[in-house]
């Protein structure tokens, strides 16, 4: 018998990497998992030799409507949610300057391998349009804060208690990856511990 017999368990991000293997470590305990991506056919196979796992549903986590369809589905097939794992997460996205910020380290890298003084300034703020800022923070922090919405919402409802998981990174504390990356990291801690003292 799995410690998580009898849990209804929803997973975002579940397409791949960490996320995939949080819904086979929950499944494998005994959770009914809702297996969470943008895309279908990767959540479809996430689910694969777990039978007893719920369902997999495509979407886009920073789109509130989206995240409560997904939530509402849920409460609908199983009456609840004991786990919430917000694991969706992107680095870079288009118009975000990753690419140039990356030339310009290439260049800066270059000069000092000749012995020179760089003349090429390499910060990756500079060239980061609105959108490319905005596409991260909404998948990153927008889309934690969604699916924590609604979760939160069924489970005062039912007057219960349960689990929400916010994944973060290292990068939250150390500055290390893109600005965009960075301060939506943070945000989950921070947004994380307001929660967690409501």
């Amino acid at each position: 018998m799995g410690r998580l017999n009898n849990k209804i368990a929803i997973v975002t991000g579940a397409g791949q990497g960490i996320g995939r293997a949080i819904v086979q470590t929950l499944a494998s305990e005994g959770a009914t998992v809702v297996a969470v991506d943008l895309n279908l056919s990767a959540v479809e196979e996430t689910l694969q030799g777990f039978p007893q796992s719920g369902m997999a549903l495509a979407c886009n986590v920073g789109n509130s409507a989206e995240v409560a369809s997904v939530v509402s589905k849920v409460e609908a097939e199983y009456g609840r949610v004991d786990v919430l794992v917000n694991n969706a997460g992107i680095g870079q996205a288009p118009n975000d300057g990753s690419d140039l910020y990356m030339q310009r380290l290439g260049a800066r890298a270059e000069a000092f391998a000749k012995g020179e003084t760089p003349t090429v300034f390499a910060d990756h703020t500079i060239d980061m349009q609105d959108d490319g800022w905005l596409a991260v923070m909404n998948v990153n922090i927008n889309g934690t804060f969604y699916f924590c919405r609604d979760v939160l919402k069924v489970m005062s409802r039912l007057n219960q208690t349960g689990s929400i998981i916010n994944i973060s990174s290292t990068s939250a504390l150390n500055g290390e990856g893109g600005a965009h990356y960075c301060a939506s990291k943070a945000a989950i801690v921070s947004y994380t511990q307001s929660a967690a003292l409501a």
